[in-house]
């Protein structure tokens, strides 16, 4: 099955204006970003549950002119949002310098770490097989950044933001398998466990999913009570009904009234059948508003009678989600846009995708392969940016 995370708003569906039923969470970071000193706080939760949503949508206020701005807050872009699903910033000179653009900086706030930067780019390809020499000039890229960002943050409170953090414990994946690729080594994982504890006013907000509990709990050892984990769950019956509201307002918004009625018009007792059987999952609640935008009534399975479908439990309940969520699936599939080849080649490919890759696992051109990955690159995908060249 198609990877859910990778196309849960990829059909079409708006994003709502702000997050949803995130109250509780978003005050949390915003106590911290008005805070002082280091915190680091790490949302963690399942694919799909809009972790990379609320981190944009954090950044974005942070900006000047946004709702949590005050002139000392210098925050990454949302557009700049470092994504660890990219190998790019698996190594200690791509990190760095990823964290280092997004921030947009006053002028000479690295001048440090650009001359390190500048001579590693200069020296690494004459220095091949000199393992010693290499490492050291990537260790001084990670110590100059974190003396230039340190002394950025004596004039300013910064914030740093990381998504994905559950690649930088990853193996072997199928796609290496298949095309012979040699597994790589995440070398920004062991700079990242002694550069966090030295950093002095920033907020580092990260995004994972459980799997990676020993980076949670290295993180935990080295920051103690700096390091907070916050648990993202999906939406509750309330939750769920004030999504589908907001997706009809801002469908409204856009000129789109009949899809906004059709949304708007969902019965109660529907909306709640909808919530039991996507569990008030986001990537789900995003997969049937789609399917409304193009169908007259909800689908079947909405409309089961509520009695019944409260009177479910255990497994009975776990297969009917199940296929509620293989329908969903199959009704985006069977809706047959080109550019879908590239999300199918994105779902199995753990870390990151180019073009030249997805030419050469769906058997296209390279310049096909271009242009699917465009056409998803303005898309609402879990993955803010999908390939870089």
């Amino acid at each position: 099955m198609v990877a859910l995370e990778m196309i849960a708003e990829y059909p079409g569906m708006p994003r709502t204006p702000r997050p949803i039923n995130r109250e509780r969470e978003l005050q949390q970071i915003r106590d911290a970003i008005q805070g002082q000193g280091l915190r680091v706080l790490c949302l963690r939760g399942k694919g799909g549950i809009g972790k990379t949503y609320l981190l944009q949508a954090i950044l974005s206020w942070c900006q000047p002119g946004g709702e949590w701005h005050v002139p000392e807050l210098l925050a990454l872009s949302p557009q700049s949002l470092v994504d660890l699903y990219h190998t790019t910033y698996h190594t200690i000179p791509g990190l760095t310098e990823g964290l280092r653009q997004g921030l947009n900086a006053p002028e000479g706030s690295f001048q440090r770490f650009n001359e390190a930067y500048r001579d590693w780019q200069e020296k690494r390809f004459g220095l091949a097989g000199m393992l010693k020499e290499l490492e050291t000039l990537r260790g001084q890229i990670g110590e100059t950044f974190l003396e230039d960002l340190n002394a950025l943050s004596r004039s300013h409170r910064l914030v740093l933001a990381l998504d994905t953090v559950e690649r930088l414990m990853y193996e072997e994946d199928a796609v290496q398998r298949r095309l012979g690729l040699e597994p790589e080594g995440v070398d920004a994982l062991q700079w990242l466990l002694k550069a966090l504890p030295r950093m002095e006013n920033t907020v580092v907000l990260l995004a994972g999913r459980p799997e990676a509990e020993r980076l949670y709990g290295d993180l935990q050892s080295v920051l103690g009570e700096r390091f907070v984990l916050i648990d993202l769950g999906p939406l509750d019956l309330k939750g769920t009904i004030e999504y589908l509201d907001a997706v009809a307002a801002t469908l409204r918004q856009q000129g789109l009234a009949e899809q906004a009625e059709r949304i708007a018009l969902i019965p109660a007792e529907v909306r709640e059948v909808i919530w039991r059987y996507t569990e008030g999952r986001p990537i789900l609640l995003a997969l049937v508003t789609d399917y409304l935008a193009v169908a007259d009534s909800p689908p079947a399975w909405a409309k089961e009678p509520l009695d019944r479908v409260r009177s479910l439990e255990g497994e009975e309940l776990k297969a009917r989600r199940e296929q509620v969520e293989a329908d969903l699936v199959r009704f985006w599939r069977e809706t047959a846009r080109a550019a879908d080849q590239a999300i199918y080649a994105m779902a199995w490919t753990r870390k990151g995708i180019a073009p030249d890759l997805v030419a050469r696992i769906q058997g296209v051109d390279e310049g096909t392969a271009r242009d699917w990955l465009e056409t998803v690159s303005y898309t609402h995908l879990t993955l803010p940016t999908i390939y870089s060249v």
